[in-house]
């Protein structure tokens, strides 16, 4: 299953109004880069930042626009409830989002782009989610329904869900595979003449799945180890613990575990309402508020 998602942002504050006011999820967490502590990550999802909700970005303002290719998670896309799909492009119209209509699968997938030109998709499955402050409840985003990986030769990337990360393939269309493991989609798109993707304002940085706890962290992370595979260490980042490595399509893997979560250091009724740092940042907070851009809460 999909822990998080996490994609590069020019502008922290315009990304945090069209998520909360037009996507209508939770700004759950304002922190830094544990690695650039002069750089916001912000975190979007449900209301408590639900395993499988949560959207991320890193504000690189300074970096170009990225470029979709082979290596990279082209599509990230969200569940909307079912029958909700003429209510959702009735309010993306209203708030100036171009849509296009297409169908994968044999489901209805309204396509849509960030202001930074991320691309999103919205899928009709399910449920509504837990969260409604700008659109009706019956209408809400429960979460993700899965994201698209791009690569030259898919059978590597393939072997590497099923074998370690327990998806399971369903179907398969022309260039498209489909595999699922819990609540989310995986789809491969396979493509060996297109070029390489380059990071950059509206491209994903990496895709994160998770495991339960530090033990089935590490069980996995040997296990891949033993695969031929070059892992970090387990890194704290305080809200969750996480292996990165790189598949052999070329696309930034994490392995992440469920908790502690984002109510670790904040109220639920608080998450997302001011800047919050780690512990092992809180001595520095002055200096990293004086590196960061201002952020304006009352507009999110």
């Amino acid at each position: 299953m999909i822990h998080h998602i996490t994609a590069i942002c020019s502008n922290a504050g315009r990304s945090a109004r069209f998520y909360t006011k037009v996507l209508d999820l939770r700004l759950v967490k304002l922190t830094i880069n544990q690695d650039d502590m002069g750089t916001y990550h912000i975190y979007f999802g449900d209301r408590t930042g639900r395993v499988g909700s949560v959207l991320t970005f890193f504000q690189w303002s300074e970096m170009p626009k990225g470029k979709v290719g082979v290596g990279m998670v082209s599509k990230v896309a969200f569940k909307i409830p079912l029958g909700s799909m003429k209510f959702w492009e009735k309010h993306l119209k209203k708030n100036g989002v171009k849509i296009k209509k297409e169908e994968r699968f044999g489901r209805n997938v309204l396509s849509i782009e960030d202001p930074d030109g991320l691309n999103l998709e919205l899928i009709e499955e399910g449920g509504a989610g837990n969260w409604a402050k700008n659109v009706n409840e019956e209408s809400s985003i429960s979460g993700f329904y899965g994201a698209t990986l791009l690569v030259r030769d898919y059978e590597d990337t393939a072997n590497l869900l099923t074998r370690f990360l327990r998806y399971v393939h369903i179907k398969s269309e022309d260039n498209m595979h489909r595999y699922f493991s819990d609540e989310t989609i995986i789809d491969i798109e396979e493509d060996s003449k297109m070029e390489n993707g380059e990071y950059g304002l509206g491209s994903v940085h990496h895709i994160a799945f998770r495991t339960e706890n530090e033990e089935t962290q590490m069980d996995l992370r040997e296990s891949l180890k033993k695969a031929g595979f070059n892992l970090t260490h387990s890194i704290d980042r305080f809200y969750f613990k996480s292996v990165y490595f790189r598949e052999k399509g070329g696309i930034l893997f994490e392995i992440a575990t469920d908790g502690p979560g984002f109510i670790v250091d904040e109220k639920e009724e608080d998450l997302g309402t001011k800047l919050v740092l780690p512990p092992k940042f809180e001595l520095q907070r002055k200096e990293i508020e004086k590196l960061l851009p201002g952020f304006d809460f009352g507009k999110v």
